[in-house]
């Protein structure tokens, strides 16, 4: 009798273990943040991982999510295809319910092929290329694509600038760069302009000499530059020292920290953006301000912004869902329509994206000046 009685205790003792521990598995709302650490996309990376944990420290102080705290959880990808793939599998394994990444095209696409295999949602704030969110249908972001932006260039070229011939300069070795000079061609030639050549590189290249000696000979009234900060820099330096004074426009891969590569090679050009204070509406001012109380001045404000609009995106699904299942999750982000975000209302449509404007910007001798918004 004591043996069954001793059994039965074990049993009970068992059941309460299995369920405590259910418990405290759900104490939590674990999110999985995806950035580079420590590679050639660091510098977006790291600031993103502090944009995050400060929104997220910001919504535990106000009760955090459906009764619960978040947890997140940060993955290095180390700025490649290969750490991104590493991180989200990751990221899986740890128990997350969507993950916030990552920042280059060709990596999001790597970590959102594992996440759409494990059905984990996955929201980036700036992958621009189109085949990102087409990998599957947890796949979102929360920023314009390159059709718009490579579209939106074409026209300003061709309007503003008034050109007329183009070269357009491709890093071959970036899905985000591919896209966008693909989408640019079709474009500047459909508003009538001439691509006079198209000259490839390496993301490892640094000798850019055959480039520039076809820019000499060709002589065009703009040079199409859709690369990321380091390359489309160093690009710059090699051609003004050369002589060559024709602008450089560019997309969402330029930004602020070129002014440390080389201030005067990069005076005068012009990219697309996501965002400028200048065309700032009154919630994303008010972000910006809290943000500065608490932090030091942000090097890039596009990226608190749309972190901000990918958090927003998510934290509304998971209180519209009142569930931490991520395939509950997943069908009220697919469902979002109007809520307000940094950039305005944001709905996103059947591939995942939201339907975004985007600022037209130059870079002045100490500062990013805007010049134009164009909505979609």
């Amino acid at each position: 009798m004591k043996k069954i009685i001793f059994s039965q205790l074990i049993i009970i003792y068992l059941l309460i273990f299995s369920l405590t521990s259910i418990c405290f598995g759900t104490e939590t709302i674990k999110i999985g943040a995806i950035f580079d650490k420590t590679g050639e996309a660091s510098s977006d990376g790291n600031e993103y991982f502090k944009i995050i944990r400060f929104l997220i420290e910001e919504a535990n102080n106000n009760g955090g999510l459906i009764g619960k705290k978040i947890e997140l959880l940060e993955f290095n990808n180390q700025g490649t295809q290969l750490g991104s793939r590493l991180s989200a599998k990751r990221a899986v394994e740890s128990g997350v319910v969507a993950v916030i990444g990552a920042c280059w095209s060709s990596n999001s696409t790597a970590a959102a092929q594992i996440l759409q295999a494990a059905k984990i949602p996955m929201i980036s704030p700036n992958s621009t290329d189109p085949k990102v969110t087409l990998i599957g249908d947890y796949i979102f972001r929360a920023c314009f694509t390159d059709p718009f932006q490579g579209a939106v260039m074409a026209k300003f070229a061709v309007d503003d600038l008034k050109a007329r011939t183009a070269i357009v300069l491709t890093n071959i070795s970036q899905q985000y760069c591919v896209g966008l000079s693909d989408v640019f061609i079709n474009k500047f030639k459909e508003y009538n302009g001439e691509i006079l050549w198209q000259g490839r590189y390496h993301q490892d290249d640094t000798d850019f000499t055959p480039l520039i000696i076809e820019i000499q000979k060709l002589n065009p009234d703009i040079i199409y530059l859709p690369g990321y900060q380091q390359d489309s820099a160093l690009i710059m330096m090699q051609a003004r020292k050369k002589g060559i004074k024709t602008i450089f426009i560019g997309g969402d891969g330029w930004d602020n920290i070129m002014y440390k590569y080389s201030k005067d090679a990069i005076i005068g050009n012009i990219f697309s953006l996501h965002y400028h204070v200048d065309a700032a509406n009154e919630m994303s001012r008010s972000l910006m301000n809290k943000y500065q109380e608490k932090n030091d001045a942000i090097e890039e404000p596009y990226r608190l912004i749309l972190a901000y609009d990918a958090v927003t995106i998510l934290f509304e699904a998971i209180k519209k869902a009142n569930s931490v299942n991520p395939s509950t999750i997943r069908d009220a982000i697919a469902k979002t329509k109007d809520i307000q975000g940094a950039t305005g209302l944001i709905s996103i449509d059947e591939n995942g994206d939201p339907v975004k404007s985007a600022v037209i910007v130059k870079f002045g001798e100490n500062y990013v000046i805007y010049l134009k918004t164009v909505n979609p």
